[in-house]
């Protein structure tokens, strides 16, 4: 039976320090999420086929997890794949050596026939296991500000630039320096 009106979930693991799992904040945004079909439908086909592009999914993100919810009547048939990555790094500072379980789950309009995963109310999720490498869990970031703002900031992948409490701006925000002047 074919999976209509899916729901699908991932929700980040969790420790006392918070979620695990994040956005990668410094993946160009036009590229966090991006999603593939791939096996045809049966003629007649049962419903809509799932979107592959963005504007078509409501994404809902929180630091917990991840929701995605497709217009009434999509339809994942029976033999098709549908497959969404999204850009992910570890929590700074996780200790090395941490196994993360990251835990992603869909739903749909009537029961599961059955679940290869774990059956969680009308939900079929399952699990994927990552570990922190021993060098740990390193991010760096470069903030940036002109002395000299006259000229103004390039915003290098178009999503806007606003600088943080001390006027720097982070990655994709590059301030503008006349001939010879300085940044720090």
């Amino acid at each position: 039976m074919p999976i209509v009106d899916p729901v699908i979930t991932d929700v980040f693991p969790s420790d006392p320090k918070g979620p695990q799992l994040l956005i990668d904040p410094e993946a160009d945004p036009a590229s966090v999420y991006t999603l593939a079909l791939t096996g045809a439908a049966p003629l007649p086909a049962n419903g809509t086929p799932l979107p592959t592009a963005l504007e078509d999914v409501q994404i809902d993100a929180t630091p917990q997890g991840l929701t995605f919810r497709f217009a009434e009547g999509s339809v994942l048939e029976v033999g098709q794949t549908y497959t969404i990555r999204v850009n992910l790094s570890f929590r700074p500072g996780l200790d090395a050596a941490t196994e993360v379980v990251n835990t992603t789950g869909i739903s749909g309009e009537r029961p599961w026939d059955s679940c290869s995963g774990t059956l969680v109310g009308n939900e079929c999720t399952t699990t994927a296991k990552v570990t922190v490498l021993r060098s740990g869990a390193l991010q760096g970031t470069k903030f940036v500000r002109a002395v000299d703002t006259e000229l103004g900031v390039l915003d290098t992948r178009a999503t806007g630039c606003t600088p943080d409490a001390d006027l720097f701006y982070r990655g994709g925000c590059v301030p503008v320096t006349k001939p010879g002047g300085d940044e720090i």
